[in-house]
């Protein structure tokens, strides 16, 4: 928690120092009655600099549990009032993307697509529609629907409009050594198998215990 707080400070600084901003949070179930996640907050909100309030426009928060309101409500007796009146609790993604870019579906399509699988799984889920998967689904389909632009480290090159499940399976199977032991990728357990197939295609992180 205290890698992925800093992860978003830091790539945050350079968004925010002179421009106006909009922060979208999506709610996966993460339990924020944990003291140790309200103290986090707590402190960011007291260290930040004022910046970061001043130049946010609007605070969206997609999926909201009734749970996760009250721990919001929570923090009424020490946010400030221009802060509050910033948050917008959203139901779904279209809405979200109306919000965002209200006359442009150029644009909401854009942004619906940066969206991670995870949290797309989750909103077909929570309004009742099928979900998306990558296995199985033709490669341009997946380019155009959920495609991201990523820059090798190594090499500084950038390929654009690749599905996110080839990227991250190609960086999982980077840092675990998987590529020096290729022809053993063909002798998998079918069991394996079946549990990456079902977290790639709900864009859940990979178990520990899968091997690679």
């Amino acid at each position: 928690l205290d890698n992925a707080f800093r992860f978003v400070l830091l790539n945050m600084d350079s968004i925010v120092r002179d421009d106006p901003y909009i922060f979208i949070y999506c709610f996966l179930g993460l339990d924020w009655t944990d003291p140790s996640l309200s103290h986090m907050v707590r402190l960011a909100y007291d260290i930040l600099p004022d910046m970061y309030s001043e130049n946010l426009r609007q605070f969206y928060i997609l999926h909201p549990s009734a749970a996760f309101r009250m721990s919001i409500w929570s923090f009424w007796a020490w946010m400030s009032q221009s802060l509050w009146d910033k948050i917008v609790y959203v139901k779904s993604l279209d809405e979200l993307c109306w919000l965002v870019h209200p006359g442009n579906p150029a644009d909401r399509f854009r942004l619906h697509r940066c969206f991670p699988q995870i949290v797309q799984c989750a909103d077909a889920q929570y309004v009742g529609k099928e979900m998306p998967v990558s296995f199985g689904v033709p490669l341009k389909h997946l380019s155009d629907d959920m495609g991201i632009d990523f820059t090798d480290k190594t090499t500084g090159r950038t390929y654009h409009g690749l599905p996110p499940v080839l990227v991250f399976i190609c960086e999982v199977m980077e840092r675990e050594g998987a590529d020096e032991d290729f022809t053993g990728l063909f002798g998998a357990a079918a069991d394996s198998v079946y549990r990456i197939v079902e977290c790639m295609d709900h864009g859940r992180p990979l178990e520990h215990d899968v091997p690679m």
